[in-house]
């Protein structure tokens, strides 16, 4: 008798094995059927963990397994590999999956909401500063954060031409034609 192994593929829709000789890895035969859950679940992954969290997981279980003993055949395997998606995996196992079941996201806020969120505020996400024209202002800086590295404290961007006397005068322009440039409207 050769030594082989099973390889099973756990489709939401189809469920497929293949028997493979464990020396030299040639296929020695396949089978396929329809998922069997699908007959009673639906084909879709959202209704199957609908079921399971309603307490079907046991039977969705019986289900994924008893089909892939009758497609595997009689002949004993010593090694049995499965792949599916998490889902289906979590349901070949007999696994909790209200983990899979709740829906990875937070809800859709809006700005307002956004902007007074006290843990973007406490993670220094968001930060106020004081404005010389605008007054106190609320400025959202990087959401990252590296491991023993300090975040930088944020300041207000300087008034357009905050910084022409010194530039200028580095330059040789004297404050003369610095004040006939101003009135031009060129700088």
């Amino acid at each position: 008798m050769t030594r082989s192994g099973i390889a099973v593929d756990l489709g939401t829709t189809t469920v497929s094995v293949a028997r493979v000789s464990l020396s030299d890895g040639l296929v020695l035969a396949t089978a396929e059927a329809r998922n069997a859950q699908a007959q009673d679940y639906g084909r879709d992954i959202l209704s199957r963990l609908s079921a399971a969290m309603a307490g079907e997981r046991d039977r969705l279980r019986d289900l994924a397994q008893s089909q892939v003993i009758e497609l595997m055949g009689q002949e004993p395997a010593e090694r049995i590999v499965a792949a599916g998606n998490s889902v289906m995996a979590a349901l070949f196992v007999g696994a909790d999956v209200s983990g899979l079941a709740t829906a990875p996201f937070a809800p859709v806020r809006d700005l307002p909401e956004v902007m007074q969120d006290p843990v973007l505020h406490e993670r220094g996400t968001l930060f106020e500063v004081d404005h010389p024209a605008y007054g106190r202002l609320t400025l959202n800086g990087s959401a990252l954060r590296f491991f023993d590295t300090e975040t930088q404290p944020y300041s207000c961007s300087p008034d357009y031409g905050h910084d022409n006397a010194e530039i200028y005068g580095a330059l040789g322009v004297d404050a003369a034609a610095m004040a006939r440039l101003r009135d031009e409207g060129t700088i």
